[in-house]
C-alpha cells in the first residue's frame, strides 16, 4: 500500500516558484507538455510502449509545472525500490 508522498506536506507554493511556473508555461512549457502527452498517447498503442507511456505522461506533468517540485529517490520515499520485490531479480 502506498503512503502519502512526504514532499507534498508543504501547503503553499512560494511566490517565486509560482511566477516562474507561469513564465515557463507561457514561453514553452505548454508546448513541451503537449508534446510529451502526444508521445504518451502514441506509445500506449503498443503493449511494449505502455511503461514508457507512463513515464512520458509523468514527464509531461513535470514539464507543465516544474518549479517548486523536488525530485526524490523512490527507495527514500517508500522504503523500497522498483526491483526489490520477491521477483525483483528478474528485472535487474
Amino acid at each position: 500500500m502506498l503512503r502519502d508522498h512526504p514532499l507534498t506536506e508543504n501547503d503553499a507554493l512560494d511566490p517565486l516558484s509560482f511566477i516562474l511556473n507561469i513564465l515557463w508555461l507561457v514561453f514553452g512549457g505548454a508546448v513541451a507538455a503537449l508534446a510529451w502527452f502526444i508521445a504518451a498517447a502514441i506509445m500506449v498503442v503498443t503493449i511494449i510502449g505502455i511503461p514508457f507511456a507512463r513515464a512520458a505522461f509523468d514527464n509531461g506533468m513535470y514539464s507543465l509545472w516544474p518549479f517548486g517540485v523536488r525530485p526524490a529517490a523512490r527507495d527514500r520515499l517508500y522504503g523500497e525500490d522498483i526491483g526489490t520485490g520477491p521477483l525483483g531479480f528478474l528485472g535487474n
